[in-house]
This record gives C-alpha cells, structure tokens and sequence, in this order.
C-alpha cells in the first residue's frame, strides 16, 4: 500500500466516518495518472456509502478531504462504477489490483 496512505490511515477511517463511508479501496498508481517530472501519483479510490443521500456532495467532499490529506490529486468513485462498467477487462483489472483501506470485507 502506498506508504503515505499507511501513515495517514487513521485520518482516512476519521473522513471515512464523517462522510458516511462504508467501505474505501484504493487502486495506483496507474501509469496515466503519473506524473514523472514530479514524481508523484494520483491516488484513485472506490468506495460504498452508506446511503445515496448527496451522494454528489459527499464524493466531492471526500475526493477534496483525501487530496488535502495525501497532498496529492485523489479520485473517488463509487464502486458500483466500475461493477456495472462494460468492460469486463477493465473491471478483472481494476479489481485484481485494490487494496483494502477502510471498512473492507471486500467482494
């Protein structure tokens, strides 16, 4: 697991709770959301909320907490994003390489 999302991971579970979150994965880095010159990464995650209730507004929420905090970009998609994505290929792949971050019994 990324070493900053490791040092950080009592933070993550504290957003996690404020914004209603059931479950938090993470994917990365992915070789398009490298930045090299730079050396860092976006961190992207999938989560499971606990309701639908503003769901808009919580995922902008928590995209925004989570890049505060890791200091870098932060993507946040609901899970069922990629469960219904047509591409199975995309999805084998996505879901072979997540890591476990908050609340996981993950599928």
């Amino acid at each position: 697991m990324n070493p900053n999302i490791a040092e950080k991971h009592a933070e993550i579970a504290d957003l996690c709770r404020q914004y209603g979150v059931r479950q938090l994965e993470v994917f990365e880095p992915v070789d398009d959301m490298y930045n090299y010159e730079a050396n860092i990464a976006d961190i992207a995650f999938l989560l499971e909320l606990d309701t639908e209730e503003d769901l808009l507004e919580r995922l902008m929420n928590m995209e925004e907490s989570l890049s505060k905090l890791l200091r870098c970009e932060a993507h946040v998609l609901p899970r069922s994003v990629i469960e219904d994505h047509e591409n199975p290929d995309l999805r084998r792949e996505i879901f072979n390489i997540l890591e476990p971050v908050y609340g996981c019994q993950c599928h």
